[in-house]
């Protein structure tokens, strides 16, 4: 048996097990009892904070980055 051919068959082998547990199991795993339902009475965010929050999820992800920062003192 080659490489590739063991990798197929694992990996067959892994998701048919994992379909079968999940289909046998009584699927209580995607709810979560103990939270409690949100408030709908939230505070929006402000357009310059959604336009940040759009930025941000655009960055590459810090941990795969050398990224540096400096905080400066704010002049008034």
């Amino acid at each position: 048996m080659n490489r590739k051919k063991f990798i197929g068959i694992a990996g067959g082998t892994m998701i048919a097990v994992g379909t079968t547990s999940y289909l046998l199991s009584d699927k209580r795993n995607l709810l979560r009892a103990d939270i409690k339902p949100e408030n709908d009475n939230k505070k929006t965010l402000k357009p310059d904070e959604k336009e940040i929050l759009f930025l941000a999820s655009l960055a590459p992800s810090g941990h795969n980055t050398g990224w540096r920062g400096m905080l400066t003192a704010k002049t008034m």
